[in-house]
């Protein structure tokens, strides 16, 4: 990869449970395909379906070249 080329991205990923919700599993999930841009969104989701899915699509968005991903 040559200097034009080298993107770094970034995905951070904060679960907690809240006892006694009907869907217990929160996680807020920041992130960025171009650290470089500054333009990273955040979602909460309640799911680990969700979770997965959102990970999934983050991964294959960076590894596909786009420069941003909401």
């Amino acid at each position: 990869m040559g200097a034009a080329e080298d993107r770094c991205g970034l995905l951070i990923i904060r679960a907690w449970i809240e006892v006694g919700a009907e869907r217990e599993l929160r996680a807020r999930i920041t992130k960025t395909t171009d650290v470089s841009r500054r333009d990273e969104v955040s979602k909460v989701v309640a799911t680990h379906d969700d979770v997965m899915m959102t990970v999934d699509g983050w991964l294959a968005t960076f590894v596909d070249g786009h420069v941003t991903e909401r």
